[in-house]
Order: C-alpha cells, then sequence, then structure tokens
C-alpha cells in the first residue's frame, strides 16, 4: 500500500521498476518518466488513478511497460508511438478511451517470434465495454479485452469482411 513517490525520478539509472499487486494508490508520478534508463516499468494490479502523462514518450529504453489492471482512465498519449524499443505493451484492465497509438511493429515482433506471440499490444478494446464511456479504437493491437476481462486475439484481415462474405 502507499504511493509512488515523486523522489522516484531520482533514480536516474533504475533500469526495472516492478510495483505490480501492491496496492498502490494515487497517480503515476511525472517524474517517473524522466528516468530514461527504464527498460522494463512494470505497475499492473494496483490501484492506480489519473491520466498516463504525455511524458511516457521520453522512456526511450523501454522494451515492457504493463499499466493494467489499474484505474487509469482518459487517453492514450500517442507519445507511446515514439518508443520505438517497446515489445511489450499492456494497457488493458483501465478506463482508458479514444483511439490507441498506432504501432503496428508490435504486431509484426508477434507474428516473427517463434512463440507467435500475441500478447504484445492489449488494451480494453473488444466488446462489450460496458464499464467503458466510449470503446477503446485499437487496429494496431493484438489482443483485444472487455468489461468482462476477457480477451481474443485482434486479427487483421488480408480482405475487408464485407468483399470476403460475397
Amino acid at each position: 500500500a502507499g504511493i509512488i513517490p515523486h523522489t522516484i525520478g531520482l533514480l536516474t539509472n533504475m533500469r526495472e521498476i516492478k510495483f505490480d499487486q501492491n496496492s498502490i494508490t494515487g497517480s503515476i508520478p511525472r517524474e517517473i518518466f524522466n528516468l530514461q534508463n527504464i527498460e522494463r516499468l512494470e505497475v499492473q494490479g494496483n490501484a492506480l488513478t489519473g491520466l498516463i502523462h504525455t511524458h511516457i514518450g521520453k522512456l526511450q529504453s523501454a522494451t515492457f511497460i504493463s499499466l493494467s489492471h489499474n484505474a487509469l482512465k482518459g487517453r492514450i498519449p500517442s507519445e507511446i508511438e515514439k518508443l520505438r524499443n517497446l515489445q511489450f505493451l499492456h494497457l488493458h484492465a483501465n478506463l482508458l478511451t479514444g483511439r490507441a497509438p498506432h504501432m503496428p511493429w508490435l504486431r509484426e515482433l508477434g507474428t516473427t517470434s517463434k512463440s507467435n506471440d500475441v500478447e504484445r499490444y492489449i488494451t480494453d478494446c473488444g466488446m462489450p465495454w460496458y464499464s467503458l464511456s466510449n470503446p477503446l479504437d485499437c487496429p494496431s493491437c493484438t489482443l483485444c479485452c472487455n468489461s468482462d476481462e476477457m480477451c481474443q486475439e485482434n486479427r487483421v484481415w488480408p480482405i475487408p469482411i464485407e468483399q470476403g462474405a460475397f
């Protein structure tokens, strides 16, 4: 229990933050996004609230970010699209709305890996979405979860479904 202190931004050599499932409350302090050496940011399974700050785009070394299973709300900042080293982005089980950042390389990584890993880019883009004011639109997500916390692969069809039906 507790909060993530703003002084976390002083830990400039930090490479991994794993605060998952610790009943942490409050918002994610903006200072955490000043830690440019962060490779893994795992704060899933807490009670974090507020918005995802646009400064998340400063985590250029990040390969794994999981903010899932919290109560984060609002739009997902498009600045995440700048994180070209990112291999996994888990944002599901929150209250995020709007259009998710377009990150097709995460989908491509999943299809080129030996494990065909579909858990690369996960948001709440599935139906039903009764816990959200608006559904999250995420064409490049690899998994879409719904308000019942059930997830399914977000398949990309080579031809529009309307044309394939005839």
